[in-house]
């Protein structure tokens, strides 16, 4: 494969993605007084979908009643714990089971909405792969064994009557693009991967016309064969406990400015691809591309509850520790 021109985010970024736009719309910018006093941190990793959060910082729903919004990047989940031990994070985007783990090693974080719900796919190079049945016999490829990745992969394919080890051969990689390189160099004919890796992997190649394709999405294949919604929830914009105690007003407004970003990423891509570039340093086209194959709906936390705790149960039941060893009690979900 040819060399990658992309900087990639280092391996926690894999937690965090999706941008599929709702047809939400917010209310009316708050109006309650601005605290000089408060200056608001959010945090967020270098990869696209964290252009919404950018986004927010010029939200005049924020400004109407804080004196400050700051932004901070960072793939490192030690930074993240500190800077909330620490009372200086008050909320930003991060993975779900992410949050949970968190939240079960005892931070105060909550759930506000969940918005990223579609970035896993299966990709496959020559061989025509459309279907449970015609992956049987595969090698599949997938970064890190026993990740979120790879559980949701194997509980898939168990409910689409395929095996791992009777049916499929697993390859683990040591990092996203591995897997998709193995891919690419005809040694596994499937790979599983996530947003932006999924673009990446595409982009490069065809690149080096070495083509590989989204052959399955399994966001699809979790609502066909669960009987749901073809959605998972992913990704979450969470706060602090203590930043919804002291300030309810601001969670509001941070609700109705993720559905302001979600809007405008919408109405106007090639300047949401742009922000993402510039955060991610990916090209603009492969910003682009992953943002409309990720999926995003603005959904808040009450209402995703059930499709939360019912991804949380698969995970659970597959290894306690990728969600903190139990489900997130209530406070988790702002209630």
């Amino acid at each position: 494969m040819a060399k990658r021109r992309f900087f990639l985010p280092s391996a926690l970024a894999l937690l965090f993605a999706a941008l599929l736009i709702s047809g939400c719309t917010s209310g009316p910018v708050l109006t309650s007084p601005r605290d000089p006093q408060l200056e608001l941190t959010l945090i967020g990793a270098p990869v696209p979908p964290t252009v919404l959060v950018t986004h927010m910082t010029n939200s005049p729903d924020l400004a109407a009643i804080s004196e400050r919004v700051i932004f901070e990047r960072t793939d490192d989940i030690n930074a993240l714990r500190q800077g909330i031990d620490a009372g200086r994070i008050h909320g930003g985007m991060a993975s779900t089971t992410a949050l949970a783990v968190l939240r079960n090693e005892g931070a105060p974080v909550q759930i506000v909405d969940v918005f990223g719900w579609e970035l896993l796919y299966l990709l496959s190079g020559e061989k025509e792969i459309d279907s449970w049945e015609s992956l049987r016999g595969s090698k599949v490829a997938v970064a890190y064994r026993g990740s979120v990745t790879d559980v949701i992969f194997q509980y898939l394919a168990a409910q689409g009557g395929v095996s791992v080890g009777d049916d499929l051969v697993m390859r683990y990689a040591r990092e996203p693009l591995e897997a998709a390189e193995v891919l690419a160099g005809k040694q596994v004919q499937a790979a599983v991967l996530g947003e932006p890796w999924t673009t990446v992997a595409i982009f490069d190649g065809e690149e080096a016309d070495e083509p590989v394709h989204r052959a399955m999405n399994l966001q699809e294949e979790w609502g066909a064969l669960l009987g749901t919604k073809p959605r998972i929830p992913q990704v979450a914009f969470f706060v602090t406990d203590s930043l919804a105690a002291e300030h309810p007003e601001m969670i509001a407004a941070l609700h109705a400015a993720l559905i302001d970003a979600a809007d405008w990423a919408a109405a106007d891509p090639d300047a949401a691809a742009a922000d993402a570039a510039r955060l991610t340093r990916l090209s603009e086209a492969v910003s682009a591309e992953s943002l409309a194959y990720s999926g995003l709906t603005v959904v808040p936390a009450a209402e995703a509850r059930p499709e939360l705790e019912r991804m949380f149960q698969v995970l659970y039941d597959a290894n306690p520790e990728l969600i903190g060893g139990k489900l997130p009690d209530d406070g988790f979900y702002g209630e």
